[in-house]
């Protein structure tokens, strides 16, 4: 008889063709489309105020409501846009300035 372990690439092709027969049959029992509830929803920034859509009349009460985030929102988001770089900036120097002392500085 054979020792195990003279015949590898055959044994190989065994479990390459082993692994492609479990895949083919998983696809197969698979259902088709996945359940409603495990589909990806992305969350919503802003959710605009439906309340006044639903009381509508047809005078057009709820005509001057816009859905937007109020005004100063923007100048808060940028403030925080601003906050947020610096600090990756800083962190980034940090980090490289590290790496240059262990490599290059001898005796660190």
């Amino acid at each position: 008889m054979m020792e195990p372990g003279n015949n590898s690439l055959a044994d190989m092709m065994k479990l390459l063709v082993l692994a492609a027969a479990l895949r083919v049959s998983y696809e197969i029992t698979r259902p088709e489309n996945p359940p409603e509830e495990a589909t990806f929803r992305p969350a919503r920034v802003f959710m605009p105020d439906t309340s006044c859509m639903r009381k509508l009349t047809a005078s057009g009460a709820c005509a001057n409501l816009k859905a937007s985030p109020p005004a100063e929102l923007p100048a808060q988001i940028e403030k925080w846009k601003r906050k947020e770089l610096r600090g990756y900036k800083e962190a980034q120097e940090k980090k490289w300035r590290r790496w240059t002392e262990a490599m290059f500085e001898p005796g660190s």
